[in-house]
């Protein structure tokens, strides 16, 4: 029989409400805190320990309720060792562990029940209000979402209660967007590497070496990192670079093909391979510190630039100009990964098929290739402006454009460009042979159409050829001798007798 009863510990008794029943499996009678001073309260939750106990009798139990109990720190503790355990970095197994656990512990999540969405959302509008970035935002977002979706996988949780957040618009608050570097500027910064000093722990040939490789395969840092001289195939037919999948973004071990020339260049930069470590890495010393290595480079590239011209108003244009600049008048910066994008932009303004620059990209969807990482300059832009008709012309001007008869001898080929003015100058030619009257005399404009129109053997009027237009008989007007004037006069006058004639032979046929 289960009661409730407050107990006395050292002749003071509790003020909290304590629980007693019987546990079937053991065989004992069980004690219990219910950690209230409310007898109904305290009446409830022994009853739902009762019927907690009854269930678990027929194995109806909640198979995650172990899980929910257990601290969310500990749950985040086991998704970190299933990222290094799948392969993942340790540096990207920290950072998504460091983003979910600054999110559960600003939001003061301690257990499964804890899990709001809207607290959530309170606690990224206040990350943005504090200055991080909406893409920033995003990430600790994806974070807390991937490791409650291991949860869901590893069957310690039902569903994810945080399915329903949604991401922020990046493009609202772009603050570190890439641009693209031209080819003189790629050359000018190869050039300032190789012979420059040692910077940031390596030569400058090595430095040049990898700069060509990022801009010539995309390769990220990360993965120009994990190259050994085994990666390189350099004797056979089409040279390859390989990159394994432990390192590769993608998790996918890709062959990536190189240019003869560059291979040529890395044999050549690499010596005998007699004397090599083929399990060594190709850049030991290449620091984390990419963006500002690169950098330096820049900043040698464009004073070596500037130095070129001994005019004053040249230098100050250079200096301020966006050729090699780390950050252009739009904001864009150039780092390391920003070779990555010149690598892919250079694909797209060249011609290469989208899905082959999906390939050499290594990307998953061909919408982040040319969305994310195709970037369009102003030249490209006004070339497919050429394509738009003239709207600013004038409407005869875009027929005669859109059906290719436009040009200079344009009005000699259309035969019906001026055809009202001759029709007035023959009908006064007329009414001069007719009534003897003088006609008019011609202007000048007329006179020069006039010599344009020949006559033939035939005494039909015939219009020049001009251009591509063929010799026309049709267009041009011809003159009414008398005996042109004479009919055209009793076809006038006799036509209502005609016509009468005309109603009778109908009304006979009516009548018959």
């Amino acid at each position: 029989m289960a009661r409730i009863f407050k107990p006395t510990f050292r002749g003071r008794r509790s003020p909290q409400w304590w629980g007693e029943y019987f546990d079937p499996d053991s065989g004992k009678r069980m004690r219990v805190s219910l950690r209230t001073s409310d007898r109904s309260a305290a009446e409830l939750l022994l009853g739902e320990l009762q019927r907690k106990q009854a269930r678990t009798a027929v194995g109806l139990t909640d198979r995650y309720e172990a899980h929910k109990n257990r601290p969310l720190r500990e749950h985040l503790a086991d998704w970190r060792n299933g990222l290094l355990a799948k392969g993942r970095t340790r540096q990207h197994a920290d950072l998504s562990h460091n983003r979910a656990a600054r999110l559960l512990d600003g939001c003061s999540f301690k257990r499964w029940a804890d899990l709001s969405p809207s607290r959530v959302t309170e606690f990224l509008g206040e990350l943005r209000r504090d200055g991080l970035s909406a893409a920033s935002v995003n990430y600790h977002a994806v974070a807390v979402k991937g490791f409650l979706n291991w949860l869901v996988r590893d069957g310690r949780a039902p569903e994810n209660p945080l399915l329903c957040l949604s991401a922020l618009d990046v493009k609202t608050d772009r603050r570190h967007d890439r641009r693209t570097l031209t080819a003189d500027e790629s050359a000018r910064l190869l050039k300032a590497a190789e012979s420059g000093p040692q910077s940031f722990d390596m030569a400058g040939a090595d430095r040049a070496m990898l700069y060509r490789l990022a801009l010539e395969t995309g390769l990220r840092a990360n993965e120009l990192r994990s190259l050994t001289w085994r990666s390189f195939d350099l004797d056979a037919d089409t040279p390859t670079v390989t990159v394994e999948a432990a390192y590769a973004k993608n998790r996918r071990r890709d062959a990536i093909p190189l240019r003869e020339d560059t291979a040529d260049a890395i044999a050549a930069w690499r010596g005998p391979v007699e004397a090599l470590d083929l399990s060594g890495a190709v850049f030991p010393n290449l620091t984390r510190n990419t963006a500002d290595m690169i950098r330096a480079d820049l900043r040698t590239a464009k004073a070596r630039w500037i130095r070129e011209t001994r005019d004053r108003t040249q230098r100050r244009k250079r200096r301020d100009d966006d050729c090699l600049a780390i950050r252009d008048g739009s904001g864009r910066v150039a780092d390391f990964h920003a070779l990555r994008h010149t690598f892919i932009s250079s694909l797209a303004r060249g011609g290469v098929h989208p899905k082959i620059a999906q390939q050499l990209a290594r990307h998953s969807t061909i919408t982040l290739t040319m969305d994310r990482y195709t970037h369009t300059v102003l030249p490209d832009l006004a070339s497919a402006l050429a394509v738009l008709p003239a709207f600013g012309g004038k409407p005869e001007q875009q027929r005669q454009r859109a059906t290719g008869t436009d040009g200079k001898a344009h009005a000699a080929r259309m035969p019906n460009a001026g055809q009202k003015r001759s029709i007035h100058r023959v009908s006064g030619a007329a009414r001069e042979g007719r009534d003897g009257q003088a006609a008019k005399p011609e202007s000048a404009r007329f006179s020069r159409r006039k010599q344009r129109i020949s006559r033939d053997g035939r005494g039909s009027r015939k219009q020049a050829a001009v251009g591509f237009e063929p010799t026309n008989n049709g267009f041009a007007i011809r003159p009414l001798g008398p005996l042109g004037y004479a009919a055209a006069v009793r076809a006038v006058l006799f036509w209502p007798l005609g016509n009468i004639q005309s109603c009778r032979s109908a009304d006979r046929r009516g009548a018959s």
